[in-house]
This record gives structure tokens, sequence and C-alpha cells, in this order.
């Protein structure tokens, strides 16, 4: 067989008349099928006779990997008669692809790959090219790297792909989406694609030409342009030959990628990006936060010019050390960068970072340094350290416009409620410095993570709140804004949209009321669709949200499906991350094409690229790696320094002064104040006046140190139900405070103390809940109009009628009697209850005897060997009737009524839940008797004790694990803290 390319190549060139060609060529073909006998070969040479298509691809595909040699023989068969048969190495190169996607390759696959890269046919060369991608791609996903630059002994087909000429990349990822629909199997299709793309093209195309950028010269040089692409275009149209086809559509999309790129918002020479291996541990907004969730490799780097072969310089070159950068931002005057750094001077780390289990973390924290934040010059110069905390990390930083720098960390020691319970994942919460690294300060306080910063043209920081308190952890992933000095935190778009779950790397438009972001999951990275929103409907319209990737999925859960008015990309597989805006139309982003993609916890997004892409649909490639990822692409320019907000603190014992001298330690700011001026706003018209009293509480996340790790609440693994857990976290009262006749209240809080609310009636019953909570500043003074969870609208107050509540001073929250530092918790709080009242009747002493109805709903403390409760609270929580499961939330809340910890993201209804809904207490309040009870002999405090641990979702333990007690190997429930609360306030003029 060996014989086949040359006889081919002699009767090509005349060696050989033409009727010995044409007998060759038969006898070949008979001769393949006699001597190999390979049904698959054959199916190959028949399907050529024809149309191929995706589907018969695949077919062959499947039939190869059941081969030992995964139908390299076959292959080569197939390859050997591209000489006559130019479709040929098309299909051979398609069927490894599709082999490739299925995670089925080896070295003689790979070495035929790399000799279909010399294909005439463009289409062949690309699927060669990607088949070698998803290799080398997935085969460098793990904490190896077995495929280099670097590598000293290179296979052939490993260097030949490692050497194969950039200016060629452009036309490679053409034929990435153009092969992925299957336009290369049809003239027809192909034809359709190019007037597809050629209209693409000209609705850009008139946006350049009216806008005012543009030059009289610019627009002779673009209809030049244009005509040269139509010119291709009619080529096509008229041609009959598939392989002619294919090489003019290449020829059709690199000359209207010319005015692609005549854009005139493309006013900067050189993109600054990350280039880092791929993310290879845990994919999820908890737990991509660490040094070891990338190799070491990369660096900070600038390309000048736009063409994938322009060239690149390294910004940092080394002298940090091996490691990676974790975050950047581009200072406003265009020189300065800040960015996250991890040292990682040993490599691989003596516990696997590839798996996704968290439970090493612990062990793996000692043993690399943390990330640390650095600035350094566009052209290399005034590299410095800013950051130096040894233990916690610091990265994904941005300048603020008050020229601090506001970065994400787990400084808050705190551990996620999310994971399994080996788990010791850290919280991550914003942070804010001086330039220097001094004045460190927490701005965010989210007992689950805040992440992603980035500083707004209003001057804002825009970033994203996960929360799921008493959600679902999936949801609820929004798009929040603060102050730079941490006031004035909101919930700013999708804290009740279903669709996508998250947004994440939010971006402002510039000179335009919207924003572009990435859509993705939850056990995820910011990898995803590219959405644009705006704020216009306010937080919770979904149809202000279209996206620009329509094709392209989240990666876990439900993608947006309403897309931009122009239409969007079509690419339909892969991934995008980190959008940067050019204008409001165009737009650098990343693209990974890496098949398989990640299945939401681990997998190969690798390979990221840098793309141009617009609305229209464009999409043209501007740098890629063959082994490392490239990403966070920011135009080098100068911007507008962002809107300065003056300082929403409130100092105690001076008049307003600079951001600098509030710092001083001397400086002493009142503990917040919050005002709600009318309660009765967004209630039922029926429920409008009952309310009484506003009840503060507090989610308590749970701890996490050095010593001990993780101090976990909950046993189990984060995503079952399991029975007495009711909520993600443990939860306490803060205070009271009463509500004025004309619903309006005004009262302190405890500074940087994340809080949530519960509005009350008279018999402290529950009308409302806040599912999301609040963090104030020290000084800040902040108010809302009437009982919601997120402020859809702002509603003025009337006017001439100041509310009653602004009559007198703050009021300070009063305190439970049983201490606001403390946990609520079953046994401490509820059960003395039962004991004092309920258990005369409620149990085995009843007078009657213990088959008495009401003995039958035991209430005593007597140990349940079934859930290894009190009886009690095994009766207020009985088996669901239908299921017969003991966590059934809906069907087991008849005595004692919670709300779904995985509910979704939409609002919290009136009396849904808790105190009012409860068969218990309405029985207590409804049933005579037991009416006389309470009235009677119930104390004042022992019904709020109750009922205020109904509304907190009845919860059983106030203690946390310790799972590194040295005297105990078994984790036991033997952590119990208290959180003091201290009030400092002082009327200020």
């Amino acid at each position: 067989m060996n014989i086949v390319p040359q006889i081919l190549r002699n009767a090509v060139s005349g060696v050989f008349p033409v009727l010995f060609l044409s007998m060759t060529i038969l006898s070949i073909s008979v001769g393949l099928a006699a001597e190999n006998e390979d049904p698959l070969a054959e199916s190959f040479l028949s399907a050529l006779e024809g149309a191929t298509s995706t589907g018969q691809v695949a077919d062959f595909a499947r039939k190869c990997a059941e081969r030992e040699d995964l139908g390299v023989s076959p292959l080569r068969q197939l390859k050997a008669v591209s000489g006559t048969r130019p479709l040929a190495d098309a299909l051979a190169a398609e069927t490894i692809w599709k082999l490739f996607t299925m995670k089925k390759w080896n070295d003689g696959l790979c070495e035929l790959a790399s000799e279909l890269l010399d294909s005439p046919d463009p289409a062949a060369v690309a699927y060669a090219d990607w088949a070698l991608s998803i290799r080398t791609g997935w085969e460098n996903s793990s904490e190896t790297v077995p495929w280099s630059e670097e590598l000293a002994e290179k296979p052939n087909w490993f260097a030949k792909w490692l050497t194969f000429p950039t200016e060629r990349f452009a036309e490679l990822d053409y034929w990435r989406v153009a092969g992925n629909y299957g336009v290369h199997h049809s003239l027809d299709a192909l034809r359709s694609s190019t007037r597809k793309f050629m209209a693409r093209t000209d609705g850009l195309l008139r946006e350049i030409l009216n806008s005012e950028k543009t030059t009289p010269e610019k627009r002779r040089v673009l209809e030049t342009y244009r005509a040269d692409a139509d010119a291709v275009l009619q080529q096509i149209m008229q041609t009959e030959d598939m392989l002619t086809a294919r090489q003019l559509y290449v020829k059709f999309r690199l000359a209207a990628r010319k005015i692609v790129m005549a854009n005139p918002d493309l006013d900067f020479q050189e993109i600054l990006f990350t280039k880092r291996h791929s993310a290879h541990g845990l994919r999820n907004i908890t737990g991509s936060q660490y040094p070891w969730t990338h190799k070491p490799g990369g660096d900070l780097c600038v390309k000048r010019g736009f063409d994938p072969e322009d060239p690149v310089r390294g910004i940092l070159d080394g002298r940090l050390g091996p490691g990676h950068v974790h975050g950047t931002d581009l200072h406003w005057d265009g020189k300065r960068i800040v960015f996250g750094y991890a040292q990682q001077p040993v490599w691989p780390l003596p516990k696997p970072t590839h798996t996704g289990d968290a439970h090493w973390f612990f062990e793996l924290r000692p043993q690399t340094p943390p990330l640390h934040l650095y600035e350094v010059s566009v052209d290399g110069s005034g590299l410095r350290q800013i950051t130096d905390d040894p233990y916690w990390g610091d990265f994904e930083p941005t300048y603020a416009s008050d020229g601090s720098i506001v970065f994400a960390s787990d400084r808050s020691s705190r551990s996620s409620e999310c994971g399994n319970f080996r788990a010791d994942h850290s919280v991550i919460n914003l942070f804010r410095c001086e330039a220097d690294g001094s004045g460190i300060r927490m701005l965010s306080d989210n007992k689950d993570i805040d992440r992603y910063p980035r500083a707004l043209a209003n001057g804002l920081i825009g970033y994203t709140r996960w929360e799921y308190q008493e959600r679902h952890f999936t949801e609820v992933h929004a798009f929040w804004t603060i102050r730079p000095d941490g006031t004035y935190a909101e919930a700013a778009y999708k804290q009740h949209i279903k669709v996508p779950w998250g947004l994440r790397d939010v971006r402002d438009i510039p000179n335009s009321n919207r924003y572009i972001a990435v859509a993705t999951g939850h056990h995820t990275l910011a990898y995803g669709q590219l959405v644009l929103f705006d704020l216009l409907g306010g937080p919770n319209d979904a149809s202000r949200m279209t996206t620009l990737t329509p094709n392209i999925t989240t990666g876990e859960g439900p993608s947006v499906k309403n897309r931009v008015p122009q239409g969007g990309l079509v690419e339909n597989v892969g991934r995008y991350a980190g959008p940067h805006p050019v204008s409001e139309t165009v737009f650098l982003a990343s693209w990974s094409g890496c098949i398989p993609a990640h299945n939401g916890r681990l997998g190969g997004d690798t390979q990221f690229a840098i793309y141009l892409v617009d609305v229209y649909g464009n999409r043209e490639l501007v740098h890629r790696e063959r082994i490392l990822s490239c990403d966070f692409a920011t135009p080098i320019k100068s911007r507008p320094r962002p809107y300065q907000i003056a300082d929403g603190r409130i100092l105690a014992n001076a008049p307003a002064q600079s951001r600098k001298e509030m710092q001083t330690a001397n400086s002493e700011f009142p503990h917040p104040i919050c005002y709600v001026s009318d309660v009765n706003v967004g209630l039922p018209k029926e429920e409008q006046g009952k309310a009484r009293y506003l009840r503060i509480m507090q989610r308590v996340g749970w701890p996490m140190d050095q010593e001990i790790g993780a101090m976990r609440w909950a046993p189990g693994n984060a995503w079952e139900q399991i029975f007495g857990y009711w909520a993600w976290a443990p939860a306490r009262e803060v205070g009271t405070v009463p509500v004025e006749e004309d619903g309006s209240c005004w009262f302190y809080l405890p500074s940087n103390l994340p809080v949530y609310f519960q509005l009350l009636d008279e018999n402290r019953l529950e009308i409302r809940r806040m599912r999301s909570h609040i963090t104030l500043e020290e000084g800040e003074s902040r108010g809302c109009i009437g009982c919601h969870e997120t402020r859809a609208q702002v509603v003025a107050p009337q006017p001439g009628k100041l509310p009653k509540a602004f009559l007198h001073s703050p009021m300070t929250p009063q305190e439970p009697e049983w201490g606001s530092e403390n946990l609520l918790a079953f046994e401490t709080h509820i059960q003395p209850i039962f004991d004092r009242h309920c258990i005369t009747c409620h149990g085995p002493g009843n007078p009657d005897g213990p088959d008495a109805p009401a003995a039958k709903m035991n209430l005593t403390s007597e140990i349940d060997p079934t859930t290894g409760m009190m009886r009690s609270y095994s009766t207020l929580f009985p088996h669901g009737k239908k299921s017969g499961s003991m966590v059934s939330t809906e069907e087991n809340m008849l005595m004692v009524s919670v709300s779904n910890k995985h509910s979704g993201a939409e609002i919290s209804q009136v009396r849904q839940f808790g105190s009012s809904r409860s068969r218990l207490i309405r029985h207590l309040l409804d049933d005579p008797e037991h009416a006389q009870e309470v009235r009677g002999k119930m104390s004042e405090e022992e019904w709020i004790r109750l009922v205020t641990w109904v509304d907190a979702n009845a919860p059983y333990y106030d203690t946390f694990f310790n799972r590194r007690d040295p005297e105990n190997p078994i984790p036991s429930r033997s952590i119990r803290k208290t959180f003091p609360i201290s009030y400092y306030h002082q009327n200020t003029k």
C-alpha cells in the first residue's frame, strides 16, 4: 500500500500515460478490498462516491473505536486515495476528530493527523489540528503536563503540530465553526453559510459606515474590502467542485476579516492578556480560588496587533518564580496592572489537586504559598508586592475609583457550607486596601461567596454574590454592586431570576447602560454563554437579558434563549470566558473549543484563545497558544477615571473629611442606622397595618481556622436533605424593634454583620421573611420602603409626611432574653418549654395512659434512636404521608412549617412558612385549652423563644463539628461558639 501515493504522484507528473493511470487507480481500488478485505475501509471508499454527512462520520468513528487500532489502518487506506479522491483527507480527518471527542486516540492516529496538516483541503487541516488540540488539552488537564513545548523528546506528530504556521490559525478557526455544522459536506450548505457570513459582516459594516469615527478614506478602503469579499462569494456560488469551494471559503472569510478589523472602535494597538494553564481541579464558584487551581506556567502578556502571528511579549518573564496569574485589572491610565499571583515553587503537590476532593485542601495550604497581589507597569518596570498574608489568599483585584484596590480574599476565616463532609473550602468575600497594601479591611460579609469584583464607570464595584440562604445553592449567583468604601451593597440584577443560574465576570459597557457577563452554572468555572443585560427594568426583569451566543450552553443548568436582536454568534460548541467590551456591539472574549467540554465538575475546557466578537455574529481569532490558555484580554489604552463617590460613612466626632483621614486609628464611626419608612408597602391589603415588630436575624457562617479547618454545622453532604437541617447554617436573633402605627421604624444595627429581617404581627408571628441578607458598614445610614426581598422600585414618601419613627432617636434592638450572642437550638431553647408545659399530657406519663391521643404526640426528651435527636423533635417532623421520607420538606412541615432550603430563586410570599403556617403555633393560639395554657402559664419570653425558633427554620444544634481533634479521631460536635454583639452609637449632627 505504501506505493500508492508514489504511483499517483508519478502519474500526475506525467511519468505514466493517462490510460495507465486510470487502470492503475482501478486496480488499486480493487486491490485495497482484495488485499485487506477490510469492510470498514470499503465503507470509507464507498462513502466517497456520494455526499458524506456528520451522521455518517459519527458512525465511522464508532466503528473505528471498536477496533484495537482505533481504525488507523482503514483511515490510512482512505488517505492513500486522496490524490484522486480529493475529499478523502477531510473524511479521514473528521473521523479522527470525532474519535478524539470520544477520548479515543493513540499515537498512530496522531501521526496520521499530523500528516493531514499538509492536506490541500482546509477542512482536513482544521479537523486534524482540532483533534491534536483535544488530545493535548485533555491529557494536560491534570497535575502534570505531558505535552509541553519544552518537552525534550517530542514525537514527530507533536513536533510538527507545534510548528504549524501561526498565520494559518485564523483559517483553522473558521472551519472549527463551519465544520461543526457540517457545511463542508454539501455545496448548498457551504454556499448558504457563506451568504450568512456576508450578511453578518454587512451588519457590522453598516455600523462602521454610520460611525462618526469613520473617515472618508476609511470608507473607500471598506468599499474595496466589501467588493473583494463579494467577488470571492460569487466564485463560491459558481464552482461545482467541493475542494475548490472549501478553499474559496477560507479566502472569503479572510477577505471579510479585513472589514471586521477595520472597525474604528479598535482604537488601540496592544492587548493585555493572561497566559496560563487551564484550571485542572474543582470546577465551582467555590474551590477555584486556590493557588493549586492552575499548574505553574504562563505570564502576563502584551500582544501588539490583532492577527494571530503578531508578536507577544511577557511582562513578568519569570521574575516571580514558577506560578500563575490569578486575576488582573488595567489601571484607567493604561500604564499599570494589578494582579493576583500564585507562587508555586514545588509542583506537583503531595496531594492530588485534580480530583475535586476538597478534603485535601487543609493539608495543602501549609505546603504552598497563598495568592498575593502585585502591581507592575505595562512596560515591565516597577514590579512590587502589595499583600503578603502567610495563610489566606488575595486575588481578582480591581482598581477602585478612590485609588484603593478592591479584591477577593478568603481572609474572612469561614468555611463554605457546600461540598461533602470532609471538605475544607474557604469562603471568599471582598476586601480593600490602599495602593501600598495598607489599611486592609473587609468590604462585604457574605456567609457564602462574593467574588469577581470589577470597578464600574459609575464608581461602584460590581461583583458576583452567591448566596443560598434558605434557598438551593444553584440558582442565586447574582450581580451586586457596592461602593468602594463598603457601603450601599445592593442586589443589582438576577437575585430572583432563575435563568441562568449564575452571572460572573460582569463588566459595564462604555457609554452605555448595559453590561456583559458570562452566564454559567454553579459547579462550573466562569465559562459559558456571553450575555448582555441592563437594569432599566429593575433587578428582576429577565426580559432585559439577551445572549450573544445563543447556541452555547452555560455548562450547568438552563441557558439564556433570548438572543440579541442582531442575531449573535453561531457556534454551537465550546465555552466563552473573560469578556471585555470594546464598544456596545464589539467585544474581546476567550473561547475554548475543546471537546468533550467539562461535565460540571471536572473536564477539558482547555486552550482558550482570544477573539474579537460582535453582536452581528462575526468572530475573528486574535491570539492562540498551542498549549496554554489565553484569557482576560484587555485593550491597553487610557480611559476616563471612574466616578469618585464620596465616602458613605459618617464620623462620630468630626465633620466630613477625606478618605485618608477617615482611616486614621483615632477616627470613630457610629454603628450604622437602618430605617424603613413603611413596612406595609408591598404587603397585600389584608396584611397592611398588622405589623408590630421587626425581628433582626443572622444566619451564622461556619467558622474556619488554621488549626481545625472547617467547623461544619451539618453532617453529610451539602446536596443531601438531612433530617433536622432545614437550613444551611445556624441562626441567632440579633434583636427586635417595634414598628410604628404608620409602618415606620428606625434603629441601629451592629456594623459589618450580615443580617436579614422578619416582619412580625402582634403575636410575634412571622408575616414575611427576607431570605437574603445585607451588611452595613460603620457609619452607614441606609433605609428602604416596604417589605420585600429585593428592591424592585423606589416608592417616594408622601409629601409633608414625616414617618413617626423619625420623631425619636434610632432605637437599639431589644436583644432576646437568651442572649443575642447565642445560636438558637432545640435542646437548649425549646425542650425546656416542653418539659415545663407539655409533657404531662404529651408523653408516656399522660394521666389517661400512654395510648391516649395526646400521649402519642410525644414531646419528651428521650432520644429517638432513628434520628439520634430528642423524641419531641421527631414528633414535630413526622414521616411524609406520601413518600414515608423523614426529610420531605413539603409533606412533613405540618406541625412546624419551615422554608425549603432547596427551593429556587423566587421571591418569598407573605406567611408562606414559619410560625404563621405551623400547626403547633396555630393550635397553641386557636385551641381554647392550649390558648389558656399559653396565656396563663407560659411566659412572654418562652412564647417569643418558641416562635423565634420556628421562624429560624427549627434548628436542632448550636454546636459545630471538630473533625481534627487529636484525642478523638471520630468527628465530634464539640465546638460551641458565641458571637458577641456590641453597639457603639452616638447622635450625629
